[in-house]
């Protein structure tokens, strides 16, 4: 494969996308690629030290986005007196589509490779660069400009109907000069980091049914130099470990359970990131707060799990066969938890977190260890993965592919008829 120069778009401020993107950079670094990275500055220096060129660009911030994707209900709740002002909040379009523009004009990438930075396909589209996308198909709303499509049924005001209305009026002229846009973004190929049965296959109708791989889990190898358990501390006990992902705003949740399974035999672990913060203090006895672990390590001593939905936990926790009790929030979680919990591998709370009581948890989480089908169901997804070859390696290989393909896009076309008879495309 000629080397190329390969520019990589994550959603800003989210370590699930940073880190499947990661997991396939890496591939094609030892390949002999330039790799390049959009990021949020607090990334920048971290980035540049596993030898990737970084360019630092504006991303909407965590806090102003975190209950995009939740439903009308829980953004109410979540916002309270800022819900209403929601019609005049600017999320920054503008200066992410410049600080875009600037990093095309400096890297001169030949592919770009988005995973949620929401104005990515857009711009490569008007540009004429080539792109592959990394996103499960539980949530593609919030990755895909041209689906306009708002969560709430009823069509009452959300963020996301705000966000698209920003992108809209500021893209709008430059769209509407360019006979290729919709072609193209409806054209990008993707790579599904996940197993096609906790796919929504159904929300592939509002894309334009786009080329899409599966290629199981991206696991980033950089999580396996992170801290490991201790050996031997956790014998004779019953593991219980907490991890709500990095932006998960309800550290209520850890707390009820290290609050409820004081006894002995049990031993808590609090996974935290970087925006989800609880301090060691609130553990008791042996229980224990970490931040940024091998999780991977951690699941091979644990005996339930407590998680969010996220799409990257959840794949985690699959591959290490363990039931779980999940709490949903936003994004793709509430349709990857409806799916774990109709396999019967994990028990949903369906509630808005905030809401939740101790005893909520408490009973979830003895349900879940008491009740052997939710562990046996969950070895079944283990029994899977581990049939799948590795997914990096996988993605790798389509994303040289793809670049290729995608050049036909670049070019002004006559016809809109090119996109017709997208396949989708399994394990081989």
């Amino acid at each position: 494969m000629t080397k190329r120069r390969i520019l990589f778009a994550p959603l800003g401020y989210f370590l699930s996308h940073l880190s499947r993107c990661l997991a396939v950079a890496d591939v094609l670094k030892e390949r002999g690629h330039d790799i390049g990275f959009v990021c949020v500055p607090k990334d920048a220096a971290w980035l540049a030290s596993l030898g990737y060129q970084v360019f630092p660009a504006y991303s909407m911030p965590a806090g102003d986005i975190m209950a995009y994707g939740a439903p009308f209900e829980y953004q109410q709740k979540y916002l309270g007196s800022k819900f209403s002002a929601i019609s005049s909040r600017s999320f920054g379009i503008e200066r992410m589509v410049k600080d875009d523009l600037a990093i095309y004009a400096c890297f001169k990438p030949d592919l770009l490779v988005w995973s949620g930075r929401p104005t990515a396909p857009a711009t490569a589209s008007l540009q004429g660069i080539a792109a592959v996308g990394i996103n499960n198909l539980s949530m593609p709303i919030d990755n895909q400009p041209a689906c306009d499509v708002s969560t709430d049924a009823q069509g009452r005001t959300t963020l996301e109907l705000h966000f698209k209305k920003e992108l809209r009026d500021f893209l709008a002229q430059a769209i509407q000069k360019s006979d290729q846009y919709l072609c193209y973004v409806r054209a990008i190929p993707w790579i599904v980091p996940g197993l096609p049965v906790l796919e929504n296959k159904a929300m592939l109708a509002l894309l334009g049914r786009p080329v899409h791989h599966y290629v199981g889990q991206l696991h980033w190898r950089g999580w396996d130099a992170m801290r490991q358990p201790e050996a031997g501390r956790y014998e004779h006990k019953t593991v219980i470990l907490v991890t709500l992902g990095s932006t998960f705003p309800f550290a209520d949740i850890a707390r009820h359970v290290l609050s409820a399974f004081v006894a002995e035999r049990y031993h808590v672990i609090v996974n935290t990131g970087d925006q989800f913060v609880i301090d060691q203090q609130d553990a008791k006895g042996s229980h224990e707060v970490l931040p940024l672990i091998c999780l991977r390590a951690y699941l091979q001593i644990s005996h339930v799990v407590l998680h969010h939905g996220g799409h990257g936990t959840t794949m985690e926790v699959l591959n290490a066969g363990l039931p779980s009790v999940v709490i949903p929030f936003n994004g793709d979680q509430i349709d990857i938890t409806l799916r774990l919990e109709q396999f019967g591998c994990a028990l949903r709370i369906g509630k808005y977190p905030g809401d939740i009581s101790a005893g909520e948890v408490a009973r979830a989480l003895h349900t879940v260890l008491d009740d052997t089908t939710y562990r046996d169901n969950a070895q079944r997804f283990s029994q899977e993965l581990a049939r799948w070859p590795d997914g990096a390696t996988m993605a790798a290989d389509l994303i040289e592919k793809h670049e290729l393909q995608m050049q036909n896009f670049t070019k002004p076309m006559a016809s809109k008829a090119d996109t017709r008879g997208a396949t989708e495309v399994s394990r081989p």
